[in-house]
């Protein structure tokens, strides 16, 4: 998804390092709306996100980041589990 782009310069897109963007590419950790926003910008993607939670307390927490992120003109639909999709999967 990031193309040619090494891992670097697209954190640096990002705003952010190399080592928290690999953690996200790897599946290691969580990216959030924001980010996950950015990334759709940056590959000139949609952004889907399932607005389901898997687990109750998480509703909240998906509640304040779109209040966080304010209304948009995306499509929101990685889904809210242990992980949120590995972006790996999609660089094919």
């Amino acid at each position: 998804m990031r193309g040619t782009k090494t891992v670097t310069k697209f954190a640096e897109e990002l705003g952010m390092t190399k080592s928290n963007y690999s953690k996200i590419e790897l599946g290691r950790t969580n990216a959030s709306i924001t980010t996950l926003q950015r990334i759709a910008k940056l590959t000139n993607s949609t952004l889907l996100v399932d607005l389901i939670p898997n687990e109750p307390n998480q509703s909240e927490q998906i509640e304040l980041e779109i209040e966080k992120i304010g209304s948009t003109t995306f499509s929101i639909g990685f889904e809210f589990k242990s992980t949120i999709v590995t972006l790996s999967n999609y660089y094919k």
